[in-house]
């Protein structure tokens, strides 16, 4: 099942659409960095990475505002990015994925003209409601290691769940080393830290669903070179490079035919 090609959840099978996605599995078998890496092996998709802590899709030959970024539906580029390749999405954790949805062309039909390449959604992982009375607990541990100081990450969740009540919530940590090339080569200072939380909520109330979510995400000190000259390199840092997004969304489904969804959503 699709949601970005109508909107709506659709067979992948039945929509006229060009739709790739990247399902949870994928993404966590994949030694990806971070989220541009578990991307970039999506077909139809292109990765500018200048740096570890930068990448920008390009989607039918177009990047920038030009190829719209949902997370859970909300826009997460729009008019104040550049028209050229940009950093911003690594600062979407890759562990917090569920799904990603990569629509080529034809976006700007439903989503504007920020999305005439196409439209990358990233869906967030949500918390289970129980089956069963009683409030059910769950604990788990990520860890990542890349051999030559490349990268050390960390990562750990709870998630509570009762049928009406259900709670996910993480905090991850992440040492991005220097880069290596064949290990010949190195161009040094090139890595930086990272910290994480996030936190999502569900509560179910008659035949409404009221979801409410907060992501923190702060780099320290992220580097970027640009070669002047063979051998010559000028660099640049982002301190902080930093991404918060809060959200709260109230959905109602109801039995008319006429009257099928609705749904309120507050953002900060």
């Amino acid at each position: 099942m699709v949601i970005t090609a109508q909107r709506m959840e659709a067979n992948s099978s039945a929509v006229a659409e060009a739709v790739v996605t990247a399902t949870r599995a994928e993404i966590v078998r994949l030694p990806s960095l971070n989220t541009p890496d578990a991307m970039s092996s999506m077909a139809g998709v292109w990765m500018q990475k200048t740096n570890h802590g930068g990448g920008s899709p390009f989607i039918r030959g177009l990047t920038g505002y030009y190829t719209l970024i949902l997370t859970d539906g909300i826009r997460f580029n729009n008019s104040t990015f550049r028209s050229g390749p940009n950093q911003y999405l690594a600062t979407v954790d890759q562990s917090t994925l569920q799904r990603i949805e990569v629509l080529r062309g034809q976006g700007s039909v439903q989503y504007g003209s920020d999305a005439i390449g196409g439209v990358a959604q990233l869906f967030f992982r949500e918390p289970e409601l129980a089956n069963q009375e009683g409030l059910q607990t769950t604990g788990r541990l990520y860890a990542q290691y890349m051999n030559h100081d490349m990268e050390y990450a960390g990562r750990a969740e709870v998630e509570l769940g009762s049928k009406k009540f259900g709670v996910l919530g993480g905090i991850g940590y992440k040492q991005l080393g220097t880069f290596m090339q064949e290990a010949t080569w190195t161009l040094s200072p090139t890595g930086f830290d990272e910290f994480s939380w996030d936190v999502k909520t569900k509560v179910k109330v008659g035949n409404s669903l009221l979801t409410g979510a907060w992501q923190h995400l702060v780099q320290e000190d992220v580097p970027l070179y640009h070669q002047l000259a063979s051998g010559s390199y000028s660099r640049y840092h982002f301190n902080p490079q930093q991404r918060d997004l809060g959200y709260i969304r109230l959905a109602s489904t109801h039995s008319s035919k006429s009257f099928h969804r609705c749904g309120i959503r507050w953002l900060t």
